[in-house]
């Protein structure tokens, strides 16, 4: 017996993987379902999550009041840049620009161009009043820009053309004067505009026969309001939903117009974290089957190790290690798969979750992916924790013996 005897765990277990090729790559192919399925599940969540904390973070108002039956309308447009015409009398903005608890008030104007001849693509048009907008206006200052003249548009992050072209909606051609820095959400793809501006429309005969816009003048799409100091943005929607409590509109805070999206996600995390679970738990009695099999097979070869003078820890090593390549590299498989086909297909994903697009940025990605290989690890380790166990108190000559 030579009880210095020294094995190299790591070249052993690789060559016992080779070894049974097959079962190896059926382990490995069981990890990898788990760890594509939680990290794609992890992607899917946590991009719709970032998508509504961006978005209210650069709505820009305290409350929002729109037609109630455009309210939909609106949500699709900020958080997808689904193109949509909304309709809203110009009275309203001096009816509640008299509450007292109302610091700033701005209307903006939404029309949606078409997939025709008459405009260059279809977008969501953004009418802005200059002289009391408290959202557009930074944002152009940021770009070296003061203000737009009439004629200019101001384009979002994914609008076709630079600085300096030219743009066709409904027949009628505008100047982009500025391009809008990407935001991650549908203002990406809009185009912003003045009122004065948007009021070339009404020579248009397309935009008059595909807008019903004969009395432009009176026509906002929605009020972005601010409230004073001291007054919460909740008091301030209360306030003005109690005040016309008979009229249909819709009041929304910044975070309550997204309720509903909010709401979706939390059943999708549930969803998303029944199935992880699941599928943990069949990945862990899978491994844990295989494995057992496998150190069954394997008695005589690791009673001779014992004879040869191997401490129950040095044999138990050669498990774990193999357990752990297993695990982690059908988890970077996994990872690496789940990466490549969400860029490939990254459109339509981001089309059926319903959020302007998915989170790849680095910090995000390392996270994950940390994350994946040490539930993936835990797995190996678990898995093959009870084999491990059953080797170890069983006696060197009776290992040899069961496979005689």
């Amino acid at each position: 017996m030579n009880p210095n005897l020294k094995l190299k765990p790591v070249q052993i277990s690789i060559k016992n993987l080779k070894h049974q090729a097959i079962r190896s790559w059926l382990m490995i192919f069981f990890v990898f379902l788990q760890a594509f399925t939680l990290f794609a599940g992890s992607i899917a969540t946590g991009s719709m999550e970032s998508s509504i904390k961006n978005i209210t973070d650069k709505i820009g108002s305290d409350v929002i009041v729109v037609p109630e039956k455009f309210a939909e309308d609106l949500r699709e447009s900020l958080f997808m840049g689904q193109p949509s015409t909304i309709y809203f009398e110009r009275s309203w903005l001096e009816k509640i620009s008299q509450l007292d608890s109302v610091d700033q008030i701005t209307p903006q104007l939404y029309l949606a161009t078409m997939a025709a001849s008459c405009c260059d693509a279809p977008v969501q048009l953004i009418a802005f009043d200059k002289e009391t907008d408290f959202m557009i206006n930074p944002w152009l200052k940021d770009t070296g820009r003061e203000a737009l003249r009439k004629g200019e548009v101001f384009a979002g992050y994914n609008i076709a053309g630079d600085v300096g072209d030219t743009l066709k909606f409904y027949d009628t051609d505008f100047t982009v004067a500025s391009k809008l820095s990407k935001t991650g959400m549908g203002y990406d793809n809009s185009v912003f505009m003045s009122f004065e501006t948007a009021s070339e429309f009404a020579d248009s005969k397309t935009a008059n026969d595909n807008l019903n816009i004969d009395n432009m003048d009176n026509l906002i799409s929605m009020l972005m309001i601010n409230a004073k100091p001291g007054v919460s943005p909740q008091k301030l929607a209360v306030d003005i939903q109690f005040e016309y409590q008979q009229d249909n509109i819709g009041v929304y805070t910044r975070n309550s117009l997204f309720s509903s999206i909010s709401e979706n996600i939390s059943t999708l995390q549930s969803y998303s974290v029944i199935l992880s679970l699941l599928i943990y738990i069949t990945t862990t009695i899978a491994l844990t089957v295989i494995f057992s099999m496998t150190i069954n097979e394997r008695k005589k070869e690791f009673g001779i190790l014992f004879t040869l003078g191997a401490k129950k820890r040095q044999v138990t090593s050669i498990i774990t290690m193999e357990a752990a390549i297993i695990s982690f590299a059908g988890a970077a498989l996994g990872i690496a798969v789940c990466i490549i086909l969400l860029i490939i297909f990254a459109v339509p994903v981001t089309e059926s979750l319903g959020i302007p697009s998915l989170d790849f940025s680095l910090s995000n990605m390392m996270l994950l992916s940390l994350r994946t290989l040490v539930i993936a690890g835990f797995t190996g380790l678990l898995s093959s924790a009870f084999s491990s166990f059953i080797t170890g108190k069983e006696e060197p000559y009776l290992l040899i013996k069961e496979n005689e």
